[in-house]
């Protein structure tokens, strides 16, 4: 149960930030593998601007630096690091009085280095978010088809969007947390006291109910903030391919691009992996 609202506490922060995102993201595909990428990410000053008022940015960010959530030399550190296989081609911020843009574009030779690179732009303490190992391909099938998939509902968004499930292992601990509170009224009972073990009964059930309650309003609390939050922010993923769509899970196509536009809210529902079939 701790563990529940401790999780649900740093997602109401994480929640917050991302609210303040919009991210579009265009990929261009060449038929070796190689392509470029563009990225736009708009953050809303207001947004930021009432979490520091509510004390949950850190003492030392101040006016100057509270919207600098990209710089350009994390970016290079980044680019560096993959030893040659993707270039910063162009990196631009654009200020005005109620947004921060940055606009940048990425060549590339290898599309998995690339993902890396852009997978987590923001390194400030109170931006950045859980690295989660994503996949893409982009494969030549026996067909002759070119088959492009990337995980996304795996991505760190996507995941703190997920309501909280209880896992085997959490389960576990609270079903022996409940079972030794058990234990502890029953060592206290006088041997074959059916008074006694009826009171068992009802500290379990009690237990239950309380875990169950606090399951739902921890549902409930996400559920407004996101909408709260998320209002009007999206994500937009393009992907230009070398040939004709032939098949593909993206939210709509226009010519040889495939296009997944969710808001945040509706990330929830997206698919596991983003999928199209390609006929060169």
């Amino acid at each position: 149960m701790r563990r529940l609202l401790l999780g649900g506490l740093i997602l109401a922060m994480m929640l917050a930030v991302l609210g303040c995102i919009d991210y579009a993201e265009t990929l261009e595909l060449n038929a070796d593998g190689t392509g470029t990428m563009t990225t736009r990410m708009v953050m809303h000053k207001k947004y930021f601007e009432e979490l520091a008022s509510l004390g949950q940015m850190s003492d030392s960010a101040n006016a100057a630096d509270m919207f600098t959530f990209v710089k350009r030399e994390d970016i290079e550190k980044k680019v560096k690091s993959s030893k040659g296989k993707v270039k910063l081609l162009d990196f631009k911020e654009t200020t005005t009085d109620s947004t921060v843009a940055y606009d940048m574009k990425f060549s590339f030779t290898d599309l998995q280095e690339m993902l890396e690179v852009s997978g987590n732009m923001g390194d400030g303490e109170e931006m950045a978010a859980p690295a989660v190992k994503r996949e893409v391909r982009f494969a030549k099938q026996a067909s002759g088809n070119w088959l492009f998939t990337r995980d996304f509902a795996d991505s760190a968004a996507a995941q703190m969007m997920q309501s909280p499930e209880p896992t085997e292992s959490s389960a576990t601990a609270e079903a022996t947390e409940a079972e030794e509170t058990t234990e502890s009224v029953e060592g206290n009972e006088e041997p074959d006291s059916a008074a006694g073990e009826y009171e068992s009964m009802e500290v379990m059930d009690s237990l239950g109910q309380a875990m169950g309650d606090a399951v739902t309003d921890m549902s409930d609390m996400m559920t407004t903030m996101m909408e709260s939050a998320f209002a009007g922010r999206k994500i937009i993923l393009t992907v230009k391919f070398p040939g004709q769509i032939v098949e593909t899970n993206a939210k709509r196509t226009e010519g040889n691009a495939a296009i997944w536009e969710y808001s945040f809210v509706e990330l929830m529902k997206a698919p596991p992996q983003l999928r199209a079939l390609v006929k060169p």
